[in-house]
């Protein structure tokens, strides 16, 4: 019976057919799929677009992976485990090649490249070279070069990879890992991800264009342009002659202020929008905030900090961390249990994990001591047991000793050391005074 259920559901085919046929692009035609070999280059395009793929790039990078042996009863890890629920595996040809990718990539390389692709095209691919039936080393590949083919069945039955030379080669299931299990979901597209850059990707040519417009501006000897007017028509040798020698006296930044001088009745007529009214700087500082939010990235981690104190940009940080970086992570891990471990035929008492980038927050942690550790007082205090009060407020067991009986305080000096042989030498002094006033009468 648990054969026949464990068949039932590893099956693959798909309930209903997903695709009807391979399309390149659908959606509302701001974004083609076809138009991801544009998304790599974004990076170059824009400093913010490179910060913040840098930023969590790298973020992903640095991390480290273990991998591990399941709890004994099979469950998944939810939460925190205890350190003796979970045994290190140390050798793994799975883990061999994580940390090993391939002779020219580190590891450290290798996760920094996809995760590029990651950020900026929505998703990422890792080829296997084999020996037999084993895999021997893992690239990444551009996602623009990768092409799935379409089943109705199974959704996927393998891909093609183009290479520059536009050959190309069919590649198995097996030979890949790739959308949607590393990919950031498209709503339209089943077959690729869709990036916060693809989100972005207007405000970032207009800055794009902005700049570039900049750059003409000063390039033309920071004149926005106009007209001039003449009474008459010119020849061409007239014309030839006034635009040369236009172009060798004003144009060009070392000739900028140059006065001009119009023959022949020609006027001067300026362009009437110039650089203000471009508004360039609010225009660049728009499409900033708004690639920011599409990363849901705060500005303080691309170095910006203007309104920034330390308990905001420490607040930053943790929220970077804690919602952007390991939910790239979490993709990781999900790619490395599923279809990863899968090529190596693993079974599945083990598990990759990585170490929490979300940094300790020492404050909150002493407050939460500070708490329980009342409340542990109270409790006893009450008269509760105390391993009882210790396991309610989650501290660990401790030997409850009551306290001891004050000490006595110091002796006076000044007192006698002995007050009860003081009393009866007096009574003694008595007698003899008594002995003596009788043997006078």
């Amino acid at each position: 019976m648990k054969s026949g259920l464990r068949k039932a559901f590893n099956q693959t085919k798909t309930p209903v057919p997903i695709p009807t046929r391979y399309q390149q692009y659908a959606g509302g035609g701001l974004f083609r799929n076809d138009d991801r070999e544009l998304l790599l280059h974004a990076m170059e395009a824009l400093p913010d677009v490179y910060g913040l793929v840098s930023l969590n790039a790298s973020s992903v990078a640095k991390v480290k992976w273990h991998l591990y042996r399941k709890q004994s009863d099979g469950r998944r890890r939810f939460g925190p485990v205890e350190e003796d629920e979970r045994k290190e595996v140390l050798v793994h040809p799975a883990l061999y090649i994580w940390d090993n990718p391939n002779d020219f990539h580190t590891q450290r390389a290798y996760v920094e490249g996809f995760s590029q692709h990651l950020e900026l095209a929505g998703e990422a691919y890792w080829v296997f070279s084999y020996v037999g039936s084993n895999p021997t080393s893992m690239y990444y590949v551009m996602p623009h070069r990768m092409r799935p083919v379409p089943s109705t069945t199974t959704l996927i039955q393998g891909w093609i990879y183009t290479d520059p030379d536009g050959q190309e080669h069919p590649l198995k299931l097996s030979e890949v890992v790739g959308p949607p299990a590393l990919s950031f979901p498209c709503p339209w597209d089943v077959y690729h991800g869709l990036s916060p850059v693809a989100a972005a990707l207007v405000d970032i040519r207009n800055a794009r264009a902005s700049g570039e417009w900049s750059a003409n501006f000063f390039r033309n000897s920071a004149f926005p342009g106009g007209f001039i007017e003449v009474p008459n028509s010119w020849s061409e040798p007239e014309f030839d002659e006034f635009t040369d020698r236009n172009r060798e006296l004003h144009q060009g930044i070392a000739n900028a202020g140059r006065i001009g001088l119009l023959e022949h009745g020609a006027q001067w007529k300026p362009n009437q929008m110039n650089m203000r009214d471009m508004q360039f700087v609010e225009l660049r500082k728009t499409s900033g905030d708004n690639l920011r939010r599409g990363f849901r990235t705060h500005k303080h981690m691309l170095g910006d900090v203007d309104d920034v104190n330390r308990a905001n940009a420490e607040t930053a940080e943790d929220l970077h961390a804690r919602w952007t970086i390991t939910d790239r992570l979490d993709r990781v891990k999900d790619a490395l249990n599923g279809p990863y471990l899968k090529l190596f035929k693993a079974n599945t008492s083990v598990e990759f994990d990585y170490e929490s980038p979300v940094p300790e927050d020492r404050a909150a942690e002493n407050q939460d001591l500070t708490t329980r550790t009342n409340a542990y007082v109270a409790l006893t205090g009450a008269g509760v047991d105390p391993a009882d009060a210790a396991d309610v407020c989650d501290l660990p067991p401790m030997t409850h000793t009551p306290p001891a009986d004050p000490p006595a305080p110091p002796p006076d000096p000044s007192a006698d050391p002995n007050p009860d042989a003081a009393q009866m030498m007096d009574e003694i002094d008595a007698f003899r005074r008594t002995l003596y006033n009788l043997a006078r009468q």
